[in-house]
């Protein structure tokens, strides 16, 4: 943990720029601010669907104090009109992180400022416990933490039940054996890993939602699109990505009505890039793969077509692999791993996607750049504006470095993506080699062939001529020393 630079002691930069653009965005009524030090910076990071979808605002800085907080409080919570705030602080005071030996009346006091300050300003307060702590590892010469945390914890509360003012307990679901952090819970003993955020949102979300409620109208809770310009053979079930908001990447058919309904079969309509509860469905004007998202507090509909996704060279923003839209939210492509670069081995890597006349950077939701960590949520992705060429990337194995792999991306549900090994038979070169033609509906073979799925296995034995019925899926045509890649979309 570090400090900030003295000509900006409270670090009041670091979230200048944000703070203007949710100022200017409307107000749900449910905004909630979590203010703290990092172990509320890190939180966002770790696990940004909790904020996302619930309409709340980090406004952590690793390294702060109480001191530094309270300075920050009117810019960082008040300007941002939210309906509460939840304020986590003094783990950093009794690190003694400004080299100040800790005070609990004044850290106490900072903390009670900070909750007067909102209150005064019609903000819900939520009092939040220190967390455990195991050990200083920055500060090693901190030894008598234990008690001071139980102490400090204990008037936090105290104030809080006098004034009516909800106390989150992270504490007790956190700490274990000698009032230390639970070991499976962090990786260091004093930040939460991502399990241990987790069980905080687990503490903090109900209290919340206790006292305040969402008062920008009924919004969905489900939201499925269907009609003639849906090519696929069941409804489309948008994908939430936040508390108003849903989202959907859908093949669409020219001439086709686009319809909306919610999870009481309630009928939406776009019309003007407007979401009207009255009107008659969209019709699609052209054939393709689209982004339809739709805002139920703006009512903003918003229809794009996707015209491309690739995997993309961090360095020089070029494209290491084409993905194919292969339905249901899925993009599939094979990258012929190369990772030596002119300075070296070079294995990062986000996505890019052209939306309409926008190009979109797919990344890492950690913002961290690692090899996979073994979990299932390293490869889940956000739409981000990188800060640097190398953030919010993924890094490749180096083990695959020379070989080709498969990699899905999938736009529906959890978005996420994942790559395998291509088997032999898909190591095979594919290019237009003639061997399959798409006649109205159909494909059929102009040569004799065998084909596989994209498991390598085979699947169906043609002769020229054949039309070929097949699932819906991506498949190798083989014949003799070539293959073609061709996808079935029923």
């Amino acid at each position: 943990m570090t400090t900030t630079a003295a000509n900006d002691i409270a670090n009041f930069n670091r979230y200048a720029n944000d703070n203007k653009r949710i100022m200017e965005l409307p107000n749900t009524g449910s905004r909630v601010v979590f203010m703290g030090n990092s172990i509320t910076d890190f939180w966002p990071t770790n696990r940004p669907e909790f904020f996302t979808l619930n309409d709340f605002i980090g406004r952590g800085i690793s390294g702060q104090t109480s001191y530094e907080m309270i300075m920050r409080f009117r810019e960082d919570v008040v300007r941002l009109a939210p309906a509460g705030v939840v304020i986590c602080a003094g783990t950093n005071d009794i690190a003694q992180n400004l080299d100040i030996p800790y005070d609990e009346e004044r850290t106490l006091g900072n903390i009670l400022s900070m909750a007067e300050i909102a209150s005064a300003n019609g903000i819900q307060v939520f009092l939040a416990s220190v967390l455990p702590v195991t050990s200083f590892q920055w500060n090693p010469a901190i030894t008598n933490h234990k008690d001071k945390i139980e102490n400090l914890n204990r008037r936090i509360k105290e104030y809080a039940d006098a004034h009516d003012m909800p106390y989150i307990d992270y504490y007790s679901a956190l700490v274990y054996g000698d009032r230390e952090f639970n070991y499976a819970l962090t990786g260091d003993g004093v930040h939460p890993n991502a399990e241990g955020y987790r069980i905080m949102e687990g503490v903090v979300l109900p209290i919340i939602r206790e006292r305040i409620q969402f008062e920008g109208g009924v919004i969905p809770q489900q939201v499925t699109l269907s009609g003639s310009a849906i090519a696929e053979a069941n409804p489309v079930v948008c994908t939430k990505v936040s508390i108003t908001g849903f989202e959907a990447f859908a093949e669409l058919k020219a001439g086709g009505n686009l319809e909306i309904k919610n999870e009481e079969n309630t009928s939406f309509f776009i019309t003007d890039n407007k979401i009207a509860e009255n009107g008659q469905p969209m019709q699609v004007a052209k054939d393709g793969v689209y982004c339809i998202s739709l805002d139920f507090l703006t009512k903003v509909a918003s229809v794009k077509e996707v015209t491309s996704m690739c995997v993309l060279n961090c360095f020089n923003k070029k494209s290491l692999a084409d993905l194919t839209y292969a339905g249901e939210g899925k993009w599939i492509g094979d990258w012929n791993v190369n990772l030596q670069m002119a300075w070296g081995e070079e294995n990062r890597y986000r996505l890019m996607m052209t939306l309409g006349d926008e190009k979109v950077n797919w990344g890492y939701t950690r913002g961290a750049t690692m090899e996979p960590d073994g979990t299932e949520d390293y490869f889940h992705m956000m739409r981000v504006e990188p800060a640097s060429t190398w953030a919010n990337t993924w890094r490749i194995p180096a083990s695959y470095d020379g070989k080709t792999v498969r990699l899905t991306v999938v736009l529906r549900g959890t978005y996420t993506h994942h790559y395998t090994e291509v088997s032999s038979v898909a190591q095979v070169e594919t290019r237009n080699a003639g061997i399959v033609k798409q006649e109205a509906d159909a494909f059929v073979s102009l040569a004799d062939a065998m084909i596989y799925n994209m498991a390598g296995a085979k699947v169906l034995a043609v002769s020229k001529g054949d039309v070929i019925t097949l699932p819906e899926g991506i498949y190798v045509a083989k014949s003799g020393p070539f293959a073609e890649k061709f996808i079935i979309r029923n």
